[in-house]
């Protein structure tokens, strides 16, 4: 019997040959929960998918953009709980029971989100530079605490990127209350989200472990975020918020070579897909 107390809701875009795998992985929690699916693309092939696995499949009426399908995700959920899991990725049997205990105790969060392997080529990895990057970042901010509630603590984390890994965050939907994704934005929706959640009162909840397997492949949305001019652009603006331009423009250098070893990373050993057009 599903916990009343938690929702995963796929944002499924297109037909991704790795749906599937993720259902399955939902459905293997040792904690179980409601399973959703939300679409602006309806097809044969999400509607089977669900079909076989018990989900519904709520259409989006508004195709408006990854920031628009998010939103409307997250607004389906009527569970205190909610996590927004991107299709393409493995969830490990614990992430929902660890999450949800790291939140409880806390008591006042806002969200909770954990550490992340890498799925590149089939292989998992868990020790790329930039998941260490991130990790350094994350325990710069959180020091011995697995929880920070001052507002400056939860910016700092956030001051040189985006280290919360986003199919990882688990919502307090009843903390929170209503959210909206900024459809300005295309290439930093999650950045710019936790930092609009970082103002508000209540704790960001760190659990250093794995709980999430993420795929990165050449049509995945993580894969064509790091690609273009457009995407340095939106990063120098979020650097912006946190720091006076000259440092936010020296940061900014450095994103430049992460961007380029992600992109030849993503393009080695990585399952090729013709069929996935993945939105999210």
């Amino acid at each position: 019997m599903a916990t009343e107390l938690h929702t995963f809701v796929v944002p499924a875009y297109g037909d991704s040959p790795y749906l599937e795998e993720c259902l399955v992985t939902l459905r293997a929690q040792s904690v179980r929960s409601r399973v959703l699916l939300c679409t602006s693309t309806p097809s044969p092939f999400i509607d089977a998918a669900a079909e076989r696995f018990a989900a519904p499949v709520l259409v989006n009426p508004r195709r408006e953009g990854m920031a628009q399908d998010w939103t409307f995700a997250y607004r389906t959920a009527e569970t205190p709980y909610v996590t927004l899991a991107h299709q393409d990725d493995c969830y490990l049997p614990d992430y929902t029971a660890t999450l949800l205990h790291a939140l409880e105790r806390a008591g006042d969060a806002l969200i909770g989100f954990s550490d992340y392997a890498e799925i590149i080529g089939g292989q998992q990895r868990a020790h790329r530079v930039n998941l260490w990057v991130k990790r350094a970042m994350l325990r710069g901010a959180f020091l011995f605490s697995s929880a920070v509630r001052a507002s400056f603590r939860k910016r700092f984390a956030l001051a040189l990127g985006c280290p919360i890994c986003c199919p990882s965050v688990m919502f307090h939907k009843r903390r929170i209350g209503d959210f909206e994704f900024d459809s300005a934005y295309r290439f930093v929706t999650d950045w710019d989200a936790w930092r609009r959640l970082s103002r508000g009162d209540g704790a960001f909840v760190y659990v250093p472990h794995r709980l999430l397997d993420h795929r990165l492949h050449p049509q995945s949305e993580t894969t064509r975020r790091t690609q273009g001019a457009e995407r340095l652009r939106e990063e120098g603006e979020m650097l912006l918020k946190f720091w006076p331009a000259p440092l936010a423009s020296m940061i900014l250098l450095g994103y430049r070579l992460g961007h380029r070893s992600n992109r030849a990373g993503a393009g080695r050993n990585m399952e090729p897909s013709d069929k996935d057009k993945n939105h999210g």
